[in-house]
C-alpha cells in the first residue's frame, strides 16, 4: 500500500467546536482521546512497519529515445529527492512497441545529482530505441 493510500482517518485537526456538545469535561476528554486514537493507531502501524526515506519514495519513470552504439551513454537529472538505489530497465522497443532486443540492461552511476547511464549493452548500433527507465 502506498503512503498516500494509507488508512489514516480524515480528521486532520482537533477543534474545540468538535467537543462543544459534551456535557462535562470528562465527556469532552473522552471524545478527544477517541479522536486521537483514530489517528495514533494507523500512524503507529505505518511507522512500526519501518517507514523511512528509502521506502516512502515512489519510483519515478524516465523515458528517452536513443540510438544504439558501441557504447550507449546519456545523462539525466535524478528525479528523486534521495540518491537512487536502482535504475532499472522498465521497457525497451524499436519502432513497433512489440519489438524488443533479446538482451539489454542498464549500467549507471550518479554524480552531482545526475544519473549517468554508462552503457545499455545489447543494443544494435544505428538502431533507434525507446527506453523507459524506472528509478527507485
Amino acid at each position: 500500500m502506498g503512503i498516500n493510500q494509507s488508512n489514516l482517518p480524515t480528521i486532520q485537526r482537533l477543534k474545540f467546536e468538535d467537543y462543544s456538545r459534551a456535557e462535562t469535561w470528562q465527556d469532552a476528554f473522552e471524545g478527544l482521546v477517541e479522536s486521537l486514537n483514530l489517528f495514533i493507531a494507523p500512524v503507529y502501524d505505518i511507522l512500526n512497519g519501518g517507514v523511512d526515506s528509502q521506502n516512502v519514495i515512489a519510483p519515478q519513470i524516465y523515458a528517452k529515445t536513443v540510438t544504439g552504439a558501441t557504447v550507449t551513454t546519456f545523462t539525466f537529472i535524478n528525479p528523486l529527492r534521495i540518491t537512487p538505489r536502482a535504475v532499472l530497465l522498465g521497457n525497451i522497443w524499436t519502432g513497433i512497441p512489440s519489438r524488443h532486443p533479446a538482451t539489454a540492461q542498464v549500467f549507471w552511476h550518479i554524480s552531482n545529482n545526475a544519473i549517468i547511464v554508462d552503457d545499455v549493452p545489447g543494443l544494435v548500433a544505428g538502431t533507434i530505441y525507446n527506453l523507459v527507465l524506472v528509478i527507485l
